[in-house]
This record gives C-alpha cells, structure tokens and sequence, in this order.
C-alpha cells in the first residue's frame, strides 16, 4: 500500500535493503546484555504501549524471548 509506505519515510527500495530481522533483534539484544551488564532493561519511549508491541512481537517472534520481559 503505497500510502502506507509513504509514512515511512522509506522507498520500497529501501525497505528491501533493511537487515534480516532475525540479525537485527539478535543484534538488539546483544547490545542490550552489553550496555545492561547485570542490570535489567527498561523500554522508555514517547508512547510505550505502541512502541512495544512491536518490539516485544519482534523479539519472541524472531529469538523466542523477550530482554525487556514484560516491564515497561
């Protein structure tokens, strides 16, 4: 759907180019254990609730686990 491309930003082109989702959540949470150490990650966002359905779908769907669990 053309328009809903174009809230993107992106070109489809673009969007073909994007990492694998699978590199880019194992990526993710890599780079989460690094700067967390032992500490558990919290999501902070401007609209938590939208933003992490997507992140918390994503990390089960592609890693069968979620960093975060289910804190916001």
């Amino acid at each position: 759907i053309p328009e809903a491309l174009a809230v993107s930003g992106h070109s489809r082109e673009e969007t073909l180019a994007f990492g694998k989702p699978e590199k880019v959540m194992n990526d993710f949470a890599l780079w989460l254990k690094e700067v967390c150490d032992d500490e558990h990650p919290i999501v902070i966002s401007d609209n938590n609730g939208f933003d992490w359905m997507f992140v918390c779908w994503y990390f089960h769907h592609f890693l069968g686990h979620n960093p975060f669990g289910f804190r916001i």
